[in-house]
């Protein structure tokens, strides 16, 4: 009776050291063709029922690590260059990856915070056996974690400095319900690389579903977004406070301008007696900052009810069968699922204001890329 009482209080014991312990699983006993390695997972507990989630390729369905909690993600040795994939429900404000060898000693600590990506690609140490990811401040929502080669390709590829067109707007949504068609006819049809940019910040849902509205048009290029909300009082200070004060959210933007060096920028209706006051300011800000660049910008558009140039969205689209731009932008308009975000139907024509240009002024006044064609790409587009 002595023994068995004390192999019950042994077996306790165990038990709850076996639930304190950070478990592991394995994610797969190959590397796939798509360049993600095979990967073992180690992480607490009450996540490790959750862990499938971070390579089944749904971003909506995410582990949590609460703040100071980590996941240790090990990965064999390869010959080829490596990386840690980290695919974010919404914007972390900070996190830290520790890389350790087989043996377990640091390599490296990196802390990274106020970051406008939901995604990142971080090379991995060549010595390194392991990589442990840390809730820094606040919880942490991942979509995807793994360790992958460099033949793996992310959900937005196109990562060359430059862009042939910026896009600057307000929120998520804003794409389809100001802009109607445009990025499926500029990304999709035309073939341009775009670069969005969102000036506040959404929830993690609705960031989600703005990613894949820009994926289904055809953007190649990752998406920025804000770090503020938007105001709810209509005042030039309010805005400032909520994204940034306006000397360092110029200076920003220029500096944007210049490593992108698009030949194209639109931004939004710099009129203040709009609905949305914040994006009369927005819109001022670009075209500020626009104006410090002349050198880079070849042509300057915004947003503007009674605007010389009108883009029509009955254009049929080739690369999207046929279908026209504004036809395929309500379809689009189907993955913001809040309906109360958008329009019933979206704008069928377009206008906007040319606020500067170097290659001068439209003549036809129905094509953003008038005079355009000598320094922009011109792809025949494929369904």
């Amino acid at each position: 009776m002595r023994f068995l009482r004390g192999f019950k209080r042994f077996s306790i014991l165990l038990l709850i050291v076996l639930m304190l312990t950070p478990t592991s699983v394995q994610a797969g006993t190959s590397a796939p063709e798509n360049g993600v390695l095979s990967c073992t997972y180690a992480a607490p507990e009450e996540v490790h029922s959750y862990l499938d989630h971070l390579f089944d390729g749904d971003a909506y369905s995410t582990v949590t690590l609460y703040r100071r909690e980590s996941l240790t993600v090990s990965f064999p040795e390869s010959t080829a260059e490596r990386f840690l994939y980290l695919a974010f429900y919404d914007l972390p404000d900070a996190y830290e990856i520790v890389f350790s060898d087989a043996a377990g000693a640091q390599l490296s600590r990196t802390r990274i915070e106020n970051t406008r990506q939901l995604y990142a690609m971080l090379p991995i140490e060549p010595n390194a056996a392991s990589a442990t990811v840390f809730a820094a401040d606040s919880s942490l929502r991942l979509c995807e974690c793994f360790a992958c080669t460099d033949a793996f390709v992310p959900p937005f590829p196109d990562t060359d400095a430059c862009a042939d067109a910026l896009i600057l707007l307000n929120a998520p949504g804003d794409e389809l319900r100001l802009l109607g068609g445009l990025l499926p006819l500029l990304a999709g049809e035309r073939r341009l690389s775009v670069q969005t940019v969102y000036l506040t910040r959404a929830d993690g849902y609705r960031m989600q579903q703005c990613i894949e509205v820009l994926r289904a048009s055809g953007v190649t290029r990752e998406p920025l977004f804000g770090t503020g909300r938007e105001p709810s009082t209509r005042s030039e200070k309010a805005v400032y406070s909520a994204i940034a004060p306006r000397s360092e959210w110029k200076q920003a933007l220029v500096e944007q301008i210049r490593t992108l060096c698009p030949k194209l920028i639109v931004t939004l209706d710099p009129d203040p007696e709009q609905e949305r006051f914040a994006d009369s300011v927005i819109a001022d800000v670009v075209c500020d900052a626009a104006a410090s660049v002349p050198e880079v910008a070849c042509k300057v558009y915004t947003l503007s009810r009674d605007g010389g140039t009108q883009l029509s969205m009955n254009e049929p689209l080739t690369a999207f069968d046929g279908v026209t731009a504004g036809s395929f932008a309500d379809t689009l308009s189907d993955f913001y699922r809040e309906e109360r975000i958008l329009p019933r139907r979206l704008p069928d024509t377009v206008r906007f204001k040319l606020v500067q240009s170097s290659v001068g002024d439209d003549v036809a006044c129905n094509d953003l890329l008038e005079h355009l064609s000598d320094v922009l790409p011109t792809p025949v587009p494929t369904p």
